[in-house]
């Protein structure tokens, strides 16, 4: 149950939200569950909100959370922001609406290896549900397919679906309960104009732990390595997300180091920024899958226009889009250095539209798999042109463009 603070006055509150008569105010430590209810939005904070390691607090869909200049949540425990597709949950600034004007999310010391395999199990069976047009729903479930009356089909050779009549001795796993987590969550969440010198100076701070963020938008933050930044063993899953305008002094979008494994999948990147390496992503000596995103008009003032990476122990970008990032020194979309393990399969590349090298290597120390990407026609454009690679001694490793698609791939 929420408590109300009287730690600032109803003058006051007037002044910060205008439009606004009440609101719930909260500041100081959470040792104990709470649900932040749709009845008590708007709720203010106007300083640091710490929640325990045993705790959890759970935000009501519709709730609007308001910050203060200095002000944030940092979550030692579980913070469950579980919103619809009809209403959000909006986590903004309580004053000027800008980037960085508040504080910022911080999710510390919340990691185990169990909620890893939670998020893992997440990745592996987020469910294929479809409708067959006559008011069925069906959820595949391995080679069956379970319809919402709880009965099982099979595909046959010739595309049609039949009742399995059969005894399922083990019966294919259900698809994940999110409430049955014990990691943290934000879905359908809107988090706008943090990222301000507060804590971390990053809007969303992912440390020691693995939350997972889906359905959300995030937008006009900044930040210093990443306006999502994510370090020490942080393991989060981000997915189905929007990101977009936001600014930061490397890795305008995210900022991944330290022994992190990030999992980005499915997100749209669009317009984020950077003062110096990757526009979009920055990653230093921790890994990242980066898989069927949208990379689109990001830019970086050094190098990297959408993905920086150095150093990193494996970085897997498969499946994406790369359409109109800028970088004036090297490589609009990817730039790789030093010691580092990728592979770049299955993208899109927007060389039909655009000018200067896409992917560039710079002092790589092994063979980088870049087989099998669309990169417009062939006859438009020499593959020295758009991969650079700085190693010009032929019996040093070397990146692998061939074969490659002459269609985007499905």
């Amino acid at each position: 149950m929420i408590q109300k603070s009287h730690h600032i006055s109803s003058f006051l509150l007037l002044i910060l939200i205008p439009f606004v008569s009440s609101a719930v105010t909260l500041s100081g430590k959470i040792n104990s569950d709470e649900t932040w209810a749709l009845s008590d939005s708007p709720i203010m904070l106007e300083s640091i909100s710490t929640i325990g390691r045993y705790s959890t607090v759970t935000v009501e869909p519709g709730v609007e959370i308001l910050f203060t200049e200095d002000a944030g949540i940092i979550i030692k425990g579980k913070f469950v922001a579980r919103g619809t597709s009809e209403d959000s949950i909006r986590f903004t600034s309580a004053g000027e609406q800008s980037p960085g004007t508040w504080g910022g999310l911080y999710f510390r010391g919340s990691w185990s290896p169990k909620t890893v395999k939670e998020a893992e199990e997440i990745i592996r069976k987020e469910p294929e549900i479809f409708e067959d047009g006559q008011g069925n729903t069906y959820t595949k479930m391995g080679e069956y397919y379970k319809r919402q009356d709880g009965k099982y089909f099979y595909e046959t050779k010739d595309g049609d679906f039949l009742e399995y009549k059969g005894v399922i001795e083990k019966e294919k796993k259900e698809p994940i309960q999110l409430d049955t987590l014990t990691v943290s969550l934000l879905e359908f969440c809107i988090i706008e104009y943090a990222g301000g010198p507060v804590e971390s100076g990053s809007a969303i701070e992912i440390s020691d732990s693995s939350p997972i963020i889906i359905n959300s938008t995030i937008r006009n933050c900044s930040g210093e390595t990443g306006t999502i930044r994510c370090s020490i063993r942080a393991k989060p899953l981000i997915s189905n997300c929007l990101i977009t305008e936001n600014h930061a002094i490397r890795g305008g979008a995210i900022g991944i180091s330290l022994n992190s494994h990030v999992v980005l999948r499915n997100n749209s990147f669009i317009f984020n920024s950077s003062d110096d390496h990757g526009g979009c992503i920055y990653i230093s000596m921790a890994s990242a899958d980066i898989l069927s995103n949208r990379f689109l008009g990001n830019s970086s003032d050094a190098h990297g226009g959408a993905i920086y990476a150095s150093l990193a122990p494996k970085v897997i970008i498969r499946g994406n889009s790369f359409i109109g990032n800028r970088s004036p020194e090297r490589s609009n979309s990817i730039f790789l250095s030093n010691r580092i393990d990728a592979e770049i399969k299955d993208n899109i590349f927007d060389t039909f539209e655009s000018t200067g090298v896409e992917i560039w290597l710079q002092n790589v120390n092994q063979d980088i798999d870049a087989t099998d990407n669309y990169w417009g026609d062939p006859n438009d454009f020499s593959f020295s042109d758009i991969i650079r690679d700085s190693r010009v001694d032929a019996a040093e490793p070397h990146v692998f463009n061939e074969p490659f698609y002459w269609a985007p791939p499905t």
